[in-house]
């Protein structure tokens, strides 16, 4: 069998290789279900829906897709190593790069996960609020929000947002104009209904009040 091996290379690299492939299914699938006790045991799921969470995933669970992520880690170290052992260079040294780009999405979604819960507390309560224009104000914040988490999550990635950041900017100047309009007339109606009413009871008021009088006099001098 060593004369065999000796004799033929490849094959020997070809076991070598098909033994980490088989170690890394392996590990993967304990790593799996590890991942998916411990998260379930923290009540993960639950938490995130307790924070706002639940419209960002829906019925997915969350728990479940960071076990799957776990597996596909685990699997991913074995089969790069599995390439280098069959000299497919080029094709570990690809597998690696995900792989080292794999912690970056994942700072990325958490980031964006983060800005979307604070958005969707935002939004909730400036909509309990008595503030004018909360509506308004609420989707505002929510946009906002979710805007800016979205450029540093994407700036985490590695990605180039200068022009989403330009379109972003130019969004939200945008809606600050309409608010402040918004806002604008709403104040200059109620001044107005303010103002009305301040003329008609104090400058109006007295006037009818001294018209009032001066005819009562002229009525007691024309009794005389």
């Amino acid at each position: 069998m060593s004369t065999l091996l000796t004799s033929l290379p490849w094959l020997k690299d070809f076991i070598i290789a098909t033994a980490y492939i088989l170690l890394g299914l392996g590990l993967g699938f304990l790593a799996h279900g590890i991942t998916r006790l411990v998260l379930h045991a923290l009540k993960f799921d639950q938490a995130l829906r307790t924070l706002g969470a639940e419209r960002l995933f829906g019925q997915l669970s969350v728990t479940s897709i960071i076990a799957d992520l776990v597996e596909f880690i685990v699997i991913l170290v074995f089969f790069i190593e599995a390439f280098y052992q069959l000299r497919l260079d080029v094709v570990a040294v690809t597998l690696l790069q995900l792989l080292q780009w794999i912690p970056q999405l994942i700072a990325a979604f958490i980031i964006f996960t983060i800005f979307y819960i604070l958005a969707v507390y935002a939004q909730r309560k400036l909509e309990e609020s008595r503030l004018p224009s909360a509506t308004l104000l609420a989707h505002t914040a929510y946009v906002g929000l979710i805007l800016f988490g979205t450029i540093l999550g994407l700036r985490q990635a590695g990605f180039n947002t200068a022009f989403l950041e330009q379109a972003i900017l130019i969004l939200l100047f945008a809606i600050s104009l309409a608010f402040a309009l918004t806002l604008g007339i709403s104040l200059g109606f109620a001044v107005k209904d303010d103002v009305q009413a301040y003329v008609h009871e104090h400058v109006l008021g007295k006037h009818e009040t001294r018209t009032a009088a001066k005819k009562s006099s002229r009525r007691g001098r024309k009794k005389k």
